[in-house]
């Protein structure tokens, strides 16, 4: 749709000259009484008055060079900045109007993919069947030696200037160029008979120079914004930890990779400053990275620990640069990085590997340092055992020799599982019905579930398929869960609940639910690392959960616990099924 703005002012008043004066930077000063002000004093004029009036305001008035250049400069001030293409038009419109009065001009911008002009602004109202045509003389693109190729096909090439305002006026155009196009025309019109200036080609074709400077610097600004919005999108949503500094320590901009990591919305963190997101001591680390990095050098694999909502930190590998930004001419630091949470984790998990595989080689030769001397121990603790007490001797004297026997049991078990615990698996593994293997389990723990006092309730699903599985190992899978139950519910009101089940995903799933105290969240990650232990002194090893899990591992199969502290937990042991 062709945007078209119109004088109010009578198309005469418009077209005649005012004898303006000179023009200031800020404002034209008004013009001397004309015929529109001598009407408002009430006053008639003489017929032969008006009509002298008349002819001398046809006459195009001639700007001084001062004039010229104050108005040039008042354009470049007003205008920077500006990407409004229309309100760059306007602006020189109006400063024809008061500088170049006399004449009547008509701008258009092209629109190359369409016979109509993108934008079409002139100093009084265009003839209704000329309005919308795209026009350039072949007069003008010869005075400027352009090829036809710098003409939109949009854009017809016509042999002579025809005009816009009334049918008898004479004029001219320029062209509007950018990069070699034809972006736009400038049409100039003037009066029948009027006077033109020489020089009016010149000081007019200025203009429309610095007019098609204007619109150049507008697009291109406008384009730069485009892309510099289009790559912040990019970036906010880039899944790669991302976060743009500004030289006052302010945070600009985040990725969605960096707030779902540290798990804060984004405005929480846009505006804030950089340090708060630190503690202390990255802080103090931080600042001269930061500054090394506005002045220009390149900072790689800067690792910081920044905090998370709900507390804890998370570690990041940054690379930092320093970028200038459009806005305000300011700098800031981008940074682009990695998440080290899993690298952290599985650095964890190797040191963790490595020190099991020392406890693997250790096992056995402390076994062997330790059996032998526990054996004779044992044996003879025994023996005293039994003749002191045939001897009749003292309960005091008794309850020593006992404490003596009980923790040289207890030495022999922690060897045991050490061993177990160490030892890989040399039997074949067989298919397996995992309805027996947990009877037998069961079966296996009846003492414990006996002095416990636990009730135990089986759900077995039917049409579960078996597992490929060592049958002793799952027995002291089972085995070590059911007990570890039976220890933490209370004496007498027990209630121990074994399902077994298949899932959707082919995996055969035990439960084994307690009514036990329940495991502390901060803890239930802990309990399956070696010598963890919530028994409490002397009575666990804190190996039993960590061969549990191993044994499932080397299943290919996972283990999980979940729990409610007073409510009791839930493990669950998921095995691959086996058609």
């Amino acid at each position: 749709m062709s945007d078209i703005e119109s004088d109010d002012s009578s198309n005469e008043d418009q077209w005649v000259a005012r004898e303006s004066g000179p023009v200031s930077v800020s404002a034209a000063p008004s013009p001397p009484l004309g015929t529109r002000e001598r009407r408002a004093t009430g006053r008639t004029p003489r017929r032969d008055t008006i009509r002298k009036k008349v002819v001398e305001w046809q006459q195009p008035r001639r700007p001084k060079p001062e004039e010229l250049l104050a108005a040039s400069y008042s354009l470049k001030m007003r205008l920077s900045g500006v990407t409004d293409e229309a309100v760059i038009v306007d602006g020189y419109l109006d400063v024809f109007r008061i500088l170049l009065s006399g004449r009547r001009l008509v701008v258009r911008l092209v629109r190359p993919d369409d016979d109509t002009p993108a934008l079409v602004r002139a100093t009084s109202r265009v003839l209704p069947e000329t309005r919308d045509q795209q026009r350039v003389t072949r007069q003008v693109l010869d005075c400027y030696n352009l090829p036809d190729s710098v003409v939109p096909e949009t854009v017809r090439i016509v042999d002579r200037y025809r005009p816009d305002f009334e049918s008898e006026a004479t004029g001219f155009d320029f062209p509007l160029l950018e990069d070699d196009s034809l972006v736009g025309v400038m049409g100039v019109e003037y009066a029948l008979g009027a006077n033109v200036p020489p020089d009016d080609p010149a000081v007019i074709g200025q203009f429309a120079l610095q007019l098609s400077t204007a619109l150049g610097r507008a697009r291109l600004k406008k384009e730069s914004l485009r892309w510099r919005s289009r790559v912040r999108n990019l970036l906010e949503h880039a899944d790669v930890p991302f976060i743009s500094i500004g030289r006052d320590g302010l945070v600009r901009s985040v990725s969605e990779g960096f707030v779902s990591v540290v798990a804060s919305p984004r405005e929480d963190i846009v505006g804030r400053h950089v340090d708060e997101m630190m503690s202390p001591a990255e802080r103090e680390r931080f600042a001269p990275i930061l500054k090394r990095a506005l002045d220009g050098a390149a900072m790689r694999n800067i690792e910081l620990r920044l905090r998370c909502r709900g507390g804890g930190a998370a570690p990041f590998a940054f690379n930092l640069a320093a970028v200038p930004e459009v806005v305000a001419g300011q700098e800031g630091v981008m940074a682009i990085g990695r998440d080290l949470s899993e690298v952290r984790e599985l650095e964890e998990q190797v040191v963790q590997a490595e020190k099991l595989a020392t406890l693997g080689q250790l096992a056995a030769g402390v076994v062997h340092e330790l059996n032998n001397p526990l054996t004779s121990i044992s044996v003879y603790s025994e023996h005293l055992l039994k003749t002191r007490s045939e001897a009749g001797a003292e309960d005091e004297e008794l309850e020593r020799i006992r404490r003596i026997v009980r923790s040289a049991e207890r030495i022999l078990r922690f060897t045991r599982d050490l061993v177990a615990y160490a030892r890989p698996a040399t039997e074949a593994a067989d298919l397996l019905s995992m309805h027996q293997v947990v009877d037998q389990a069961i079966v296996f723990c009846e003492h414990v579930i006996a002095e416990s006092g636990v009730e135990v309730c089986k759900s077995y699903a039917t049409n579960v398929r078996n597992v490929s599985a060592v049958r002793g190992q799952l027995h002291q899978v089972f085995i070590n869960l059911i007990t570890n139950a039976c220890h933490a519910m209370p004496h007498g009101a027990g209630r121990l609940h074994v399902a077994v089940d298949e899932s959707a995903d082919d995996h055969v799933e035990v439960k084994i639910r307690d009514n036990g105290a329940g495991i502390p969240a901060d803890q239930q990650g802990a309990i399956f690392e070696p010598f963890y232990s919530t028994k409490g002194e002397g009575k666990g090893t804190g190996l039993g959960l960590s061969i549990v899990r191993n044994i499932v591992r080397q299943h290919g199969g996972q283990i999980h616990v979940s729990s409610v502290v007073g409510e009791g937990a839930v493990f669950v042991v998921r095995l691959p099924a086996v058609s």
